[in-house]
C-alpha cells in the first residue's frame, strides 16, 4: 500500500530537506517538495531519518542480554524501536569467561 507523509523535514546524508513529501510502499518511492493535499499524514513539525543501529546493547525494558534467553532478547528487540533503534548487537557485560561462554551459545 502506498503511503505519503507530507511536509516533513527529512534527514539525508547530504543534509536536512525542509518541507518534503515522502512517498513509500515497502521502500521509498519518492521524496518531493511539499504540496498541500488530503489523504496523507501531515508531519510538518517532525523529522524523518533512517533507523539507528546500536552496536552495544546490554539490555532494555528490564531485560539483560546476560540472561541469554529468547524471551529476554525478544523484550529488548521490542523495546529498542521506541527510541529509533532498528538493528542492534547484543553485547555481554563484564563477567567470568565461563559465564560469558555459556551465554554466547543462545
Amino acid at each position: 500500500m502506498r503511503t505519503c507523509i507530507r511536509g516533513a523535514k527529512i534527514i539525508t546524508a547530504e543534509g536536512i530537506l525542509e518541507k518534503r513529501d515522502l512517498v513509500f510502499e515497502e521502500q521509498i518511492v519518492t521524496i518531493a517538495p511539499f504540496e498541500q493535499g488530503e489523504g496523507a499524514t501531515l508531519y510538518h513539525d517532525g523529522y524523518i531519518c533512517a533507523g539507528f543501529i546500536d552496536l552495544s546493547v546490554h539490555g532494555a525494558a528490564g531485560a539483560d542480554s546476560m540472561e541469554a534467553t529468547p524471551e529476554a532478547f525478544q523484550k529488548i528487540a521490542e523495546a529498542l524501536p521506541q527510541s529509533g533503534v532498528t538493528s542492534f548487537l547484543a553485547t555481554t557485560q563484564s563477567d567470568s569467561p565461563e559465564k560469558i561462554d555459556r551465554k554466547s551459545v543462545v
